[in-house]
């Protein structure tokens, strides 16, 4: 019998939904539990689906397909690139 597929995201899920910085110790694209979490998608064969997932639901929190979704820039620019190249997922006023 097959081994279902586990994402690394199922594990650590804190790890995936870091709290707010209260202070300015990083820069928020250099957190270390942020930065930890992106290389774990990266390793994950479900990176994709996650990202469109996020998409579709228009999350604004959270770690999804190695995008930090809880920045505002990041996520628009990295959404609003994958839109454009992948008209399926329609438009999502969210990041549009």
């Amino acid at each position: 019998m097959e081994e279902v597929y586990k994402p690394p995201c199922t594990e650590k899920t804190e790890l995936f939904f870091p709290p707010s910085q209260k202070d300015n110790t990083y820069p928020i694209h250099r957190r270390p539990d942020i930065v930890q979490a992106k290389a774990l998608c990266e390793t994950c064969k479900m990176k994709t689906p996650c990202f469109e997932r996020a998409i579709v639901n228009n999350e604004i929190q959270g770690i999804w397909g190695g995008v930090f979704f809880g920045s505002r820039r990041e996520r628009d620019q990295k959404v609003k690139g994958y839109l454009r190249l992948n008209p399926r997922l329609g438009n999502h006023k969210t990041y549009v």
